[in-house]
């Protein structure tokens, strides 16, 4: 069993992406992306809540079992490896699922 619950499985992830209300074309291309690749799934809000209630609703439609947030993934997309990269350095599981080092409730 590895350390890392999805170390070398970059096959099985999702992306979630929240529009806030925006005005420009964003919902559209987005829409299309879903289209071509169900990983991708859009949620759109008539308004913008603010992030909070943006990165709420994406914890809740994810499914995963790591989530890396981001309030601007569109805006810097070569980040995501890196914050998978330290993710995986940072988090050392162990075999009951606690982090190792700390108290799990």
């Amino acid at each position: 069993m590895s350390a890392y619950p999805c170390a070398g499985n970059f096959h099985n992830y999702e992306l979630i992406f929240v529009d806030d209300g925006s005005t420009d074309e964003s919902y559209r291309i987005l829409a299309e992306l879903h289209k071509t690749d169900g990983r991708v799934k859009v949620i759109r809000f008539r308004k913008n809540f603010g992030q909070t209630a943006a990165l709420s609703a994406g914890f809740a439609h994810s499914q995963g079992a790591i989530v890396l947030p981001s309030t601007r993934p569109a805006k810097r997309p070569a980040d995501i490896p890196k914050m998978w990269k330290n993710c995986m350095r940072d988090m050392t599981w162990s075999a009951d699922g606690g982090k190792k080092g700390t108290t799990t409730p």
